[in-house]
């Protein structure tokens, strides 16, 4: 057996601790740490990191050493194996992401915002009516679009769509903080709402990448 698998199989024999049913992942040295929304460290997953590039709603995907993806059961407290997904992916239900397409059964939901890029994946808002989708825009910038009425408005110019709050607030990472950068505005993850300020929920550090459970 692998150093992978026997530090994944130990985690499934011992289980997880007690998982609220949201919270955030941080990609660390260690592996992917589970957090509260608040920042508190719940547990540590080794010899793992985040896989973005398959995130489902709700879902926290992980990716192994060798490729192989898991997913965070946290009402179970464990792991579950996942097939990797190519091209065209359903991350909502009946939302299927491409690469420069949004679509449901009726058609096509938002076009691709720029010429260079892909859509990653989205998810629809707990009301129905809008969509929070990532963009890979030019350079693999990371940029978190809510769609409403097939219309993409940005989240600043670079950001991260982590998924909705039940109120209906995106939760939204800001790396360089909501202004592009300003040192008058901290980098953290915010609470968005539809109109409104933006409300700090957690600093983050530079080059922090976080990932969501839950919604």
């Amino acid at each position: 057996m692998s150093v992978v698998l026997a530090l994944l199989s130990a985690v499934a024999v011992a289980a997880l601790p007690p998982l609220p049913s949201r919270g955030l992942a941080l990609e660390t040295e260690a592996g992917v740490q589970l957090r509260t929304m608040s920042g508190r460290p719940l547990a540590t997953i080794p010899a793992l990191d985040l896989a973005p590039d398959q995130r489902s709603a709700h879902l926290l995907v992980m990716r192994d050493p060798t490729g192989r993806l898991f997913a965070l059961d946290p009402r179970a407290r464990r792991l579950r194996q996942r097939p990797a997904r190519r091209g065209c992916r359903t991350t909502d239900i009946e939302l299927v992401v491409c690469a420069r397409t949004i679509r449901n059964k009726a058609g096509i939901l938002a076009h691709a915002p720029g010429e260079i890029g892909h859509w990653v994946w989205a998810e629809r808002s707990p009301s129905g009516d809008a969509i929070l989708a990532q963009w890979s825009a030019e350079c693999e910038v990371p940029v978190a679009y809510r769609i409403r009425n097939g219309v993409p408005r940005a989240y600043g110019r670079e950001s991260v769509a982590l998924g909705w709050l039940p109120v209906g607030e995106a939760l939204i990472h800001f790396p360089n903080g909501p202004c592009g950068g300003s040192p008058t505005h901290a980098r953290g993850i915010y609470a968005v709402p539809r109109a409104g300020k933006p409300r700090l929920l957690l600093r983050t550090r530079r080059f922090a990448q976080y990932a969501m459970w839950g919604g």
